[in-house]
């Protein structure tokens, strides 16, 4: 049984994860209600300190001193006797109730050894009680820390979900901006004849052109009549 204590020398692959903190996840998904136990088991911590042995050389101390005090009372007076006959009786009646519950948690502790494949002649009851006590504390903690771990993980989760998403909204804004045609930027009436004023020059220019080229072709034809004449 000792052995279950030596489940948390077992390291998983995950930081500060044991076998332990394993086997209480398994309880977790598929039988929680075994987690209960340390609701069931309150009194552990306290029966572990007791040994049915020194209960037993208690019982026996207590018994030696009533015969004793029963003995002392045969040469008492008489009403001493009767105020403490009853109490030397009750006394009596009580150990030997106690008694009868000892005889049970020996019989009980041997079928608890054979149960776990130990010697029931070798078999230390407050010893596997302290054991249990430990092992059930220690399940108890590890539930706590798979529960923080969980929850850790959970947000750990999330915010690189969260990123995710950002970083996809930022890339889908760096393509609409890399496909975009270069802005054009309208232009009114003012502007439309700022330009005009300002492209003034070459527009008497061209006018000017045409105007010499009308009169040369003019002349041309004029010399052309005036040839055929006689």
């Amino acid at each position: 049984f000792d052995s279950l204590l030596k489940m948390d020398d077992t390291r998983a692959n995950k930081p500060r994860m044991t076998l332990t903190h394993y086997v209480v996840q398994v309880v977790e998904d598929q039988y929680p209600r075994v987690l209960e136990i340390s609701k069931k088991l309150f009194h552990l911590e306290k029966a572990a300190r007791l040994s049915p042995d020194t209960l037993q050389a208690d019982v026996n101390e207590l018994k030696k001193k009533l015969t004793s005090v029963g003995w002392s009372l045969q040469e008492s007076a008489e009403d001493l006797k009767q105020q403490m006959t009853d109490f030397i009786e009750e006394s009596h009646q009580q150990l030997s109730q106690l008694e009868d519950l000892l005889e049970e948690v020996r019989s009980l502790s041997n079928k608890l050894a054979i149960f776990f494949c130990e010697d029931p002649a070798a078999f230390k009851l407050e010893a596997f009680l302290q054991l249990l006590s430990k092992f059930v504390s220690r399940l108890n903690a590890a539930h706590q820390e798979n529960l923080q771990r969980k929850a850790r993980e959970e947000r750990e989760e999330k915010r690189r979900k969260q990123k995710e998403e950002e970083d996809k909204k930022k890339q889908k804004s760096s393509a609409k901006s890399a496909g975009k045609p270069p802005e054009v930027r309208p232009t009114g009436c003012v502007d439309n004849l700022l330009s005009g004023i300002r492209g003034g020059s070459k527009l008497r220019q061209s006018v000017v052109r045409k105007g010499g080229n009308a009169r040369k072709s003019l002349r041309q034809k004029v010399h052309e009549v005036s040839g055929t004449l006689p």
